[in-house]
């Protein structure tokens, strides 16, 4: 898998994960291009937002932890402190709350993750499950 950095292009090496398939392209005009097929600049736009999302939070989280020594049980307390971490509740693009979940040990022992546009499990393309582990960190 070929690893884009970029705050554009980083998101998309997640695409991988999410369809299972093979091969991700950026054309000459900037279009991305997943297992041969187009992506929609409406979902680009989407995943980009939620990369954006998803390094605000984990950055309000990981200054939670640095100050407090522990990661917080819930995203609640990133800003009911007065503002300290976060000023308000950052909502999914579907204005809904965030999920988070502490998962084990390692450089991030969290994950924060939306349920898409119907906000059921599963689906595709803006129906999908996305999570900061696949967008920011290529699954890990």
């Amino acid at each position: 898998m070929r690893v884009f950095y970029g705050a554009a292009l980083a998101c998309f090496t997640t695409l991988l994960s999410c369809c299972g398939c093979g091969s991700l392209w950026i054309s000459e005009d900037e279009a991305v291009h997943v297992a041969g097929r187009r992506v929609d600049p409406e979902l680009r736009f989407l995943l980009d937002r939620l990369a954006a999302d998803f390094r605000l939070i984990e950055g309000a989280v990981e200054a939670y932890r640095r100050e407090k020594g522990c990661y917080p049980l819930g995203l609640v307390e990133l800003w009911v402190e007065n503002g300290r971490y976060l000023a308000k509740e950052i909502l999914d693009p579907w204005g809904r709350s965030y999920f988070y979940r502490r998962c084990g040990t390692g450089p991030r022992p969290y994950v924060i993750w939306t349920l898409g546009a119907d906000g059921v499990r599963g689906g595709v393309g803006e129906n999908a499950d996305y999570d900061s582990h696949q967008l920011l960190h290529g699954g890990r």
